[in-house]
């Protein structure tokens, strides 16, 4: 089975609209330069590219999930045309209030993808730009690897570098 590759959507696909604001038409989805050209490349190097981005427009109200779906569709579409497969797009549609498990820096979508899409059990996690992957980073470590925030090595259920 392929390795997956997780990456967030807003600021690493497109181009991260400003603080309290959120994609929610096509139009304003930006795909940023060398995008396409660097999935296409975890492709050829044996990973299949996953989303996982949380998405509390959706409880804001902003738009519906039928409406962020197709906004996702249509993004994957671009993208494959541009020789970029992603595989799957996982999303929290959540608010930060109350919590959930699903929307990160909480585990539960990278695990729930993780799961779907890696037969071996196994997760490589990359270390994240923005604080709240951070955390998610250093929360997976410890729930994988028995409490220690380094990779553990082979056979360790997660891989870190």
């Amino acid at each position: 089975m392929k390795r997956a590759a997780f990456l967030d959507r807003d600021g690493v696909i497109n181009r991260k609209p400003p603080e309290g604001q959120y994609v929610t038409r096509w139009e304003e989805m930006q795909i940023l330069p060398g995008v396409a050209e660097a999935i296409a490349s975890l492709s050829g190097a044996g990973f299949c590219a996953i989303v996982v981005s949380n998405q509390r427009c959706v409880a804001k109200g902003l738009l519906t999930i039928l409406e962020l779906d197709s906004i996702h569709q249509r993004l994957c579409q671009k993208l494959a045309k541009a020789g970029a497969e992603i595989t799957e797009v996982y999303y929290c549609p959540h608010d930060e209030h109350p919590p959930c498990g699903c929307r990160k820096p909480a585990p539960g979508m990278l695990l729930g993808a993780a799961r779907a899409h890696d037969g071996q059990g196994q997760l490589r996690l990359l270390p994240e730009v923005w604080q709240a992957d951070c955390e998610l980073h250093q929360w997976i470590c410890r729930e994988l690897n028995g409490g220690s925030l380094s990779g553990g090595g082979a056979g360790s259920p997660v891989d870190s570098f």
